[in-house]
């Protein structure tokens, strides 16, 4: 177990989110098509020279490009401030996904999901190292916190919010396939 924590909160909290489409297009941002990680702070600011990036933003842009997803930025040139967070824990950014990617391609979103997992377990592989805490224990108590925001058949946006260890990921693909194909209605989900 990590010395000093107790076991960590797990959560999947489903809620309304803005339409990521017509505030990029009222920011003057390229329109996200099919996979974009947003700002931190993507809701609430008034113009795009307040953008805020988590730490890890920039890496997991490069994984999805690796892979072969091409948009994964609203700007042309992603050079922004990031926030860098210093509890033992992987906060990572919030990835759209466009009703299109999830329609068209829905083998994407393991992917995607997979690309997050593989950069968690590296950052777990980093810890293991740095605090000689045995890897098992990292894999089931080190928290991961990240967003998800999902645009719907209807046209409506969800955000899924994610806290909890790498192996409970594997759960979002189901919540993510079932929001987008009916009328979801916000709501925690335990497990």
């Amino acid at each position: 177990m990590l010395k000093g924590r107790n076991k960590i909160k797990k959560s999947i909290k489903i809620s309304d989110y803005i339409d990521v489409k017509k505030k990029s297009k009222k920011l003057r941002c390229k329109t996200p098509k099919l996979i974009t990680v947003l700002p931190d702070n993507f809701g609430k600011v008034k113009t795009k020279g307040q953008f805020y990036y988590s730490g890890d933003s920039y890496d997991l842009i490069e994984g999805f490009k690796k892979i072969g997803i091409k948009e994964t930025t609203l700007e042309r040139k992603v050079d922004r401030p990031t926030i860098a967070y210093r509890d033992p824990e992987w906060v990572g950014p919030i990835i759209f996904l466009a009703e299109r990617l999830i329609s068209e391609h829905p083998h994407l979103v393991t992917i995607v999901l997979n690309v997050i997992s593989n950069y968690i377990t590296d950052a777990i592989k980093i810890i293991h190292r740095k605090m000689k805490i045995p890897k098992t224990s990292l894999q089931k108590e080190f928290p991961a916190e990240f967003n998800i925001v999902l645009e719907t058949r209807s046209g409506d946006y969800k955000k899924i919010y994610y806290k909890g260890p790498l192996e409970g990921i594997k759960k979002l693909e189901e919540i993510i396939m079932e929001i987008s194909s009916k009328k979801y209605h916000n709501k925690k989900i335990n497990f």
